[in-house]
């Protein structure tokens, strides 16, 4: 036994099969509807997939822009960063020469003569501070007492605490022009970072 409606305000508005749906008095008008609900699906698929496709290559655009400014502003940081590190070095090093030449002129022994001051640049680890002194050879061991007490005193000071004594060199030199004899003393002090 089959159970089935009838609707007398609407005749033939059912269908009793999936068959009937499509071959039916109102078929046509239900195949249009099929149709223009299926198509709006598609549409709207499309849609959303174009949509997505432009949206993902203005992602991939903007990630290219982005990445070419990062590059840029690394290689801007990273040119600071050696003119700055530049400009720090310059200014240890002149607070490095004004300890130096001051300690130099408070400890100099007046029979002592500094002839030549060198800051001598070897890498990072060979940095040293070359100190040329002169003096007037005097018979006995004056002179080098007198370049000791200043090594002493130099290795004393607070200010001169970035340089550690390396070695020294006491050479014999004849005075140019004059008699008299001079003793030349080299010494070296690297510079402790």
């Amino acid at each position: 036994m089959t159970t089935f409606q009838i609707d007398l305000l609407r005749p033939a508005g059912f269908a009793k099969s999936w068959r009937d749906w499509f071959v039916g008095p109102q078929a046509g008008k239900r195949l249009l509807y099929s149709y223009a609900t299926v198509a709006l699906v598609i549409l709207v698929v499309l849609w959303s997939g174009l949509q997505r496709k432009f949206t993902v290559e203005e992602d991939r655009e903007t990630t290219k822009a982005l990445k070419q400014k990062v590059a840029q502003r690394q290689k801007d940081l990273a040119d600071q960063r050696v003119l700055y590190q530049g400009i720090l070095e310059l200014w240890r090093y002149e607070i490095l020469w004004s300890d130096v030449l001051r300690a130099l002129s408070e400890f100099m022994p007046p029979d002592l003569r500094l002839r030549n001051v060198e800051f001598v640049e070897g890498g990072p680890a060979k940095q040293l501070l070359r100190l040329v002194l002169d003096t007037t050879l005097r018979p006995g061991s004056g002179n080098l007492v007198e370049l000791d007490s200043l090594l002493n005193d130099l290795g004393r000071d607070p200010r001169f605490k970035k340089f550690s004594l390396q070695d020294w060199d006491v050479a014999l030199k004849d005075g140019a022009g004059s008699k008299e004899e001079h003793l030349v003393a080299t010494v070296s002090f690297g510079v402790v970072p």
